[in-house]
Protein backbone atom coordinates (compact mmCIF):
# COMPACT_ATOMS: atom_id res chain seq x y z
CA UNK A 1 0.00 0.00 0.00
CA UNK A 2 2.83 2.38 0.89
CA UNK A 3 4.52 1.69 -2.44
CA UNK A 4 1.30 2.45 -4.31
CA UNK A 5 0.96 5.78 -2.51
CA UNK A 6 4.63 6.60 -3.20
CA UNK A 7 4.22 5.71 -6.88
CA UNK A 8 1.10 7.86 -7.15
CA UNK A 9 2.89 10.77 -5.47
CA UNK A 10 5.85 10.45 -7.84
CA UNK A 11 3.56 10.39 -10.87
CA UNK A 12 1.71 13.46 -9.55
CA UNK A 13 4.96 15.38 -9.01
CA UNK A 14 6.17 14.41 -12.48
CA UNK A 15 2.93 15.59 -14.05
CA UNK A 16 3.09 18.90 -12.19
CA UNK A 17 6.64 19.45 -13.44
CA UNK A 18 5.56 18.61 -16.99
CA UNK A 19 2.62 21.01 -16.87
CA UNK A 20 4.76 23.76 -15.33
CA UNK A 21 7.34 23.32 -18.10
CA UNK A 22 4.60 23.58 -20.74
CA UNK A 23 3.31 26.75 -19.05
CA UNK A 24 6.83 28.25 -19.06
CA UNK A 25 7.20 27.51 -22.77
CA UNK A 26 3.86 29.17 -23.51
CA UNK A 27 4.88 32.17 -21.41
CA UNK A 28 8.06 32.59 -23.49
CA UNK A 29 6.06 32.42 -26.73
CA UNK A 30 3.59 35.00 -25.48
CA UNK A 31 6.41 37.30 -24.32
CA UNK A 32 8.08 37.05 -27.75
CA UNK A 33 4.83 37.89 -29.55
CA UNK A 34 4.01 40.80 -27.29
CA UNK A 35 7.59 42.15 -27.39
CA UNK A 36 7.65 42.01 -31.20
CA UNK A 37 4.30 43.77 -31.58
CA UNK A 38 5.20 46.43 -29.01
CA UNK A 39 8.59 46.95 -30.63
CA UNK A 40 6.99 47.25 -34.07
CA UNK A 41 4.63 49.93 -32.79
CA UNK A 42 7.54 51.90 -31.33
CA UNK A 43 9.50 51.41 -34.56
CA UNK A 44 6.55 52.69 -36.59
CA UNK A 45 6.08 55.72 -34.33
CA UNK A 46 9.73 56.71 -33.83
CA UNK A 47 11.64 55.04 -36.66
CA UNK A 48 14.30 54.08 -34.12
CA UNK A 49 15.40 50.44 -33.94
CA UNK A 50 17.24 50.95 -30.61
CA UNK A 51 14.11 52.41 -29.00
CA UNK A 52 11.99 49.58 -30.44
CA UNK A 53 14.40 46.96 -29.09
CA UNK A 54 14.50 48.69 -25.70
CA UNK A 55 10.70 48.45 -25.59
CA UNK A 56 10.86 44.76 -26.51
CA UNK A 57 13.35 44.14 -23.69
CA UNK A 58 11.09 46.01 -21.26
CA UNK A 59 8.18 43.75 -22.19
CA UNK A 60 10.11 40.47 -21.79
CA UNK A 61 11.55 41.26 -18.37
CA UNK A 62 13.61 38.49 -16.82
CA UNK A 63 14.18 36.75 -20.15
CA UNK A 64 17.05 36.80 -22.63
CA UNK A 65 16.02 39.03 -25.53
CA UNK A 66 17.73 39.43 -28.89
CA UNK A 67 16.25 42.07 -31.14
CA UNK A 68 16.84 43.28 -34.69
CA UNK A 69 15.01 45.66 -36.96
CA UNK A 70 15.12 46.14 -40.69
CA UNK A 71 12.82 48.37 -42.65
CA UNK A 72 9.59 48.49 -40.69
CA UNK A 73 9.94 44.93 -39.41
CA UNK A 74 11.26 43.89 -36.01
CA UNK A 75 12.42 40.39 -35.10
CA UNK A 76 12.57 39.37 -31.45
CA UNK A 77 14.05 36.17 -30.06
CA UNK A 78 13.20 35.43 -26.41
CA UNK A 79 14.85 32.71 -24.36
CA UNK A 80 14.54 31.51 -20.79
CA UNK A 81 16.09 28.74 -18.74
CA UNK A 82 13.42 26.36 -17.50
CA UNK A 83 12.99 25.59 -13.84
CA UNK A 84 13.09 21.86 -14.50
CA UNK A 85 16.00 21.59 -16.91
CA UNK A 86 15.86 17.81 -17.03
CA UNK A 87 12.49 18.05 -18.83
CA UNK A 88 13.38 20.59 -21.49
CA UNK A 89 16.26 22.58 -22.87
CA UNK A 90 16.17 26.34 -22.99
CA UNK A 91 12.78 27.71 -23.92
CA UNK A 92 13.18 29.84 -27.03
CA UNK A 93 10.66 31.65 -29.22
CA UNK A 94 11.00 33.94 -32.23
CA UNK A 95 8.44 36.53 -33.29
CA UNK A 96 8.36 38.95 -36.21
CA UNK A 97 6.09 41.98 -36.42
CA UNK A 98 5.61 44.96 -38.66
CA UNK A 99 3.24 46.46 -41.22
CA UNK A 100 1.34 43.94 -43.37
CA UNK A 101 2.79 45.33 -46.60
CA UNK A 102 6.28 44.32 -45.39
CA UNK A 103 5.38 40.61 -45.63
CA UNK A 104 4.91 39.83 -49.34
CA UNK A 105 3.06 36.68 -50.30
CA UNK A 106 1.02 36.38 -47.13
Amino acid sequence: MALAILAAALVAVGMLQLFYTAWERMDVRNAADLAAVSGAIVLRDTGSVPEACARARDIATGMNVTCAGEGGVITVVVGKEPRFEWLAGTHKATAVAGPADQFPGE
